[in-house]
């Protein structure tokens, strides 16, 4: 267990640290179909970080993320959100339940803000379409298709998380949704196959 919490202790801060290097979220294969994902990956944040600021993973099916809060944009803008690669037309999902509003703008193109009972917003920007019309949506539930309208270079989701109504860093909050749960139902894993060949030997 203490070997474990080191080797997670470790990566958290070499991907936090070295934001060169993107974060890589693949849901293992006993969770390969985006619900089964959906469903790990909720559970997980949810214990992580309490039901008002716990988010489902904005692309359950995978994507590479860094910690790009603050960097600098063109107009001399900042950088208020986290960008993840996916490829385009990769399924985007409501990070909670709430009221959605899609919208088109210069910069996001395709964009949305989802706004949760507890008031609790979150901007998605880029995509290639939207998944029906502007209505109340449930945590999971698809809401857009990756693309790369407005001001993008390539196919990605620009999402901003602003718990309370402000704007704030969207990494930790992503890195727990997507990637932690994923480490976890690994080593779970790993686990359980060191287990059953210890059972299959006795």
């Amino acid at each position: 267990m203490g070997s474990r919490l080191q080797f997670l202790t470790v990566l958290t801060a070499v991907v936090a640290v070295t934001a060169i290097v993107p974060t890589t979220f693949s849901p293992p294969a006993s969770a390969a179909s985006p619900a089964a994902a959906y469903q790990l990956i909720t559970a997980a944040a949810t214990g992580a970080l309490g039901a008002d600021s716990a988010i489902a993973c904005p692309i359950p099916s995978g994507s590479e993320f860094v910690d790009s809060w603050g960097a600098g944009r063109s107009g001399g803008r900042r950088h208020e959100g986290v960008d993840m690669i996916a490829d385009r037309n990769t399924p985007v999902a409501a990070v909670q339940s709430g009221d959605i509003s899609f919208k088109q703008n210069r910069l996001g193109g395709n964009a949305a803000w989802l706004t949760s009972p507890s008031g609790n917003t979150f901007y998605y920007a880029h995509f290639d379409r939207f998944e029906g019309e502007s209505r109340f949506v449930t945590q999971g539930e698809v809401i857009g298709y990756v693309g790369s309208t407005g001001n993008a270079k390539g196919p990605h989701l620009h999402f901003e998380t602003h718990f309370g109504g402000t704007v704030g860093n969207p990494y930790a909050a992503t890195y727990a949704a997507c990637v932690e749960p994923v480490l976890d139902a690994t080593q779970i894993q790993a686990d359980t196959k060191r287990f059953e060949g210890h059972v299959a030997v006795r």
